[in-house]
């Protein structure tokens, strides 16, 4: 769900610059570990903390299996009737079908006053974990997470190049990264034609948010 791909690691980056906010316990909903080129530990950026991973199956990473869009008793009871200070959900809720149950239990599951680290794809390739569903713009997120404040200021926008990465725009026509990722030699190469093919397409790009709850 996640991945230490090149656009992942920003991600990884963003969400270390927010530390400071995050206190415990923590969960990261969509933990499961795929393999080393795939996965991103935030585990270890926690070691003082208790920290609850969870995923729709079991694996690497996975301390209990925990479907969100089912009845909020239900997950509540999956999570032993704890609630979290801090909730991180990189790169998941494109693979939620239920999206609308999905926000209102990771909303109910976050303690009042508490920390949501949530990033999205704006633009992004299909890639299914079981499937691939949805993308995002920060209205729909914001319409998804009534109950919590975004901060744009420290909410940011980034493409898949390593170090591409911009403050979060409020109009998503302002939507731009600081600087264009490097063109590969066989992109050089083939540039008319692949400009011919590809004029409509956007660049891959994430939105990463972190908001408190009210």
């Amino acid at each position: 769900m996640k991945g230490a791909q090149m656009g992942d690691l920003n991600q990884f980056e963003w969400l270390k610059a927010h530390l400071h906010a995050m206190k415990g316990p923590i969960l990261e909903i969509g933990s499961r570990h795929y393999d080393n080129s795939t996965s991103n530990n935030f585990r270890d950026l926690f070691p003082e903390m208790e920290f609850v991973g969870v995923d729709m199956s079991e694996g690497k990473n996975v301390d209990r299996v925990v479907d969100f869009t089912k009845d909020f008793e239900i997950v509540l009871g999956q999570l032993g009737n704890q609630k979290f200070n801090t909730v991180i959900c990189m790169s998941v809720m494109e693979h939620v079908d239920d999206i609308f149950s999905f926000s209102k239990n990771v909303s109910s599951i976050v303690e009042k006053d508490g920390i949501l680290a949530l990033s999205v794809p704006f633009s992004w390739r299909f890639h299914g974990y079981p499937s691939d569903y949805w993308r995002f713009t920060p209205k729909a997120i914001e319409y998804l997470y009534p109950d919590f404040h975004f901060d744009l200021e420290k909410s940011t926008i980034s493409s898949n190049a390593v170090g591409d990465v911009a403050v979060m725009q409020s109009n998503p026509n302002d939507f731009a990264v600081r600087k264009k990722p490097k063109r590969s030699l066989m992109e050089k190469i083939f540039k008319r034609r692949a400009k011919a093919q590809l004029a409509y397409t956007l660049a891959p790009t994430t939105l990463n948010f972190v908001g408190r709850k009210r």
